[in-house]
């Protein structure tokens, strides 16, 4: 099979996007067992410690009903869509990751209940001004990746 120009920049793409991406988790945790921990962390893809602040881990206990501990995945992780146009972000995750982070964020309001999760619809797109305001009130909480196809460079 010949190699063409566009192929090689394709890969060469492919890998810078996943070196760029190398601080993002190996693995993800329950908020369960992070409250467990001694030092809550999750490994990242380079072999480094990804380190969560107990106090926003207990800010999320205090608004997440104790049935939802073992469901909810941390960190959360918003990749960067350039394919999708300026400024938007994919949360990677389920409901309700994607519920519970338009909550931290004060873009939900009142009590969380298993009904309002699963039956809300609720796009898994975010904007750069929701993204500042989480950093803002949780900088442990969350990391963010990067993702564009080879046609947007």
């Amino acid at each position: 099979m010949k190699s063409t120009p566009r192929k090689s920049i394709d890969i060469l793409f492919k890998l810078d996007i996943a070196r760029i991406n190398n601080h993002l988790p190996r693995q993800f945790k329950t908020l369960e067992t992070l409250l467990k921990e001694d030092r809550p962390s999750v490994l990242t893809k380079d072999g480094t410690k990804f380190i969560f602040d107990r106090d926003e881990l207990h800010k999320v206990a205090s608004v997440l009903p104790e049935e939802f501990y073992t469901q909810l995945k941390l960190p959360f992780l918003f990749v960067r869509r350039t394919d999708l146009g300026k400024s938007i972000f994919h949360l990677n995750g389920g409901k309700l990751e994607n519920f519970l982070a338009r909550t931290l964020i004060d873009l939900i309001e009142g009590p969380i209940n298993q009904y309002k999760i699963f039956n809300a619809d609720l796009p898994h797109y975010f904007y750069w001004a929701d993204i500042r305001a989480f950093r803002k009130k949780f900088k442990t909480l969350f990391t963010i990746g990067f993702s564009a196809s080879a046609s947007t460079i």
